[in-house]
């Protein structure tokens, strides 16, 4: 019952946020997305646990995709699109990953 309870509120979480996610900002999104020559993900603590499975679906789905501070990740480049994902905004070291990215000529996407 418990655990019934629980599936419950994640999916009325996620019909929530569809519910309240402007649709011209998820076309723009996707436009960058589709436009960019790579994807990088980067996020910390839960945020980039979310960013992993962000990765994989978007891999899934034919995307370049790459997790900011993985061995094999290689450097951001102008024409790149980098995904940031905090629950704050003030992470300093998401901070300096936007500053790089933004000073190399990538995209950059707040989530």
């Amino acid at each position: 019952m418990f655990q019934r309870q629980n599936q419950q509120l994640v999916l009325d979480k996620i019909s929530e946020v569809l519910d309240a996610t402007d649709e011209a900002y998820a076309d723009a999104l996707t436009a960058l997305m589709d436009d960019a020559e790579k994807i990088f993900i980067a996020g910390a603590g839960r945020s980039k646990l979310v960013g992993n499975f962000l990765a994989m679906r978007l891999m899934h789905g034919g995307y370049d995709v790459n997790v900011v501070g993985e061995i094999v990740t290689p450097a951001v480049r102008a024409g790149d699109l980098l995904i940031l994902i905090s629950g704050s905004g003030e992470t300093e070291q998401l901070i300096a990953f936007a500053k790089r990215a933004k000073s190399l000529g990538a995209s950059i996407v707040l989530l």
